[in-house]
């Protein structure tokens, strides 16, 4: 895990062990490690979610259903507090359709292309270039060390003169 504070913001980027990647049964609420996905959107009924559904049918049909119950919360909570202190049933994320294609259009140019997911939400969201250009840094980064951390060396004997 890399966590990095940046332009008053913190940052945390989670790495998976190349050896739990490679046996491909790392399965999870952030998909299965089997470069297949179409199954990463698994409900605790078992469906899976189509993998082009919009970002408001995977936040209604996927992840408010994992959302935890006093019953099956892992947390130990003190000082007065409970499963409902930390419950907000209200929230709802701001979504990228929301947003005129003009809008979306306009954040990607800024991001540098539709694939900078995460800057163009930071941008449309925040209309804080400097944030949102921080955040395509920072993917990039983690996605270069990601890779390097990824290869292998194959160590040969020294030559002998």
């Amino acid at each position: 895990m890399d966590i990095s504070f940046a332009l008053k913001f913190l940052s945390i980027n989670i790495r998976v062990s190349p050896s739990l990647v490679e046996n491909r049964t790392l399965r999870g609420l952030l998909g299965n490690m089997d470069n297949d996905k179409t199954n990463d959107l698994v409900q605790p009924s078992g469906y899976i979610l189509p993998a082009n559904s919009n970002e408001s049918t995977i936040f209604r049909n996927f992840g408010e259903l994992w959302r935890t119950n006093v019953n099956n919360s892992l947390f130990v909570y003190e000082n007065g507090d409970s499963h409902a202190t930390y419950q907000n049933t209200s929230f709802v994320p701001i979504f990228k359709d929301s947003y005129s294609p003009t809008q979306v259009t306009a954040a990607e140019d800024k991001c540098g292309g539709q694939d900078q997911v995460a800057c163009v939400y930071d941008y449309l969201t925040t209309n804080d270039t400097l944030f949102a250009e921080n955040t395509r840094d920072t993917n990039e980064t983690f996605t270069v060390s990601s890779a390097l951390a990824g290869t292998r060396c194959v160590c040969l004997a020294e030559p002998r003169p």
